[in-house]
């Protein structure tokens, strides 16, 4: 779902996630949850404790919810991996103070590059106005 093509040239990967959001909003991220809700079964299974369990709902929380956003959904998908990070917990739940940190990181990113495309939308936006005002003043 995540990992299975490279952008050439780099060491970013992506999946069918990322190709289905691209071209069918909402697609890609209601499938992430039916792929990750059998991971988190079988965590609940292995009786891994309450923080890892939480951690791999918000991890598929985060992936649907913000990655069915147009433009920044996709960008997110390309660097979040919930299922990478729910399957490393389900096999070794003691990386969860890594995975959090790692969270972090990646968040306060991933928050950067949205602010950056909201500004630039809105100054997209700010400029189309004046540009259609000017249009109609003179005509």
């Amino acid at each position: 779902m995540e990992d299975r093509f490279r952008i050439p040239g780099t060491d970013v990967r992506f999946g069918l996630d990322a190709i289905l959001g691209l071209f069918l909003p909402g697609v890609g991220d209601a499938a992430t949850i039916f792929v990750g809700i059998p991971i988190l079964i079988s965590a609940i299974r292995r009786r891994h404790p309450w923080r890892v369990l939480l951690m791999m709902v918000v991890n598929l929380l985060l992936d649907s919810t913000l990655g069915s956003i147009p433009l920044i959904g996709d960008v997110f998908d390309l660097f979040w991996k919930a299922q990478r990070k729910n399957l490393t917990l389900l096999e070794h739940p003691d990386h969860l103070p890594h995975i959090w940190r790692e969270a972090k990181g990646r968040m306060v990113g991933l928050v950067a590059v949205a602010v950056v495309l909201a500004i630039a939308s809105l100054g997209g936006l700010w400029f189309s106005v004046r540009w259609l005002g000017g249009l109609m003043a003179g005509s």
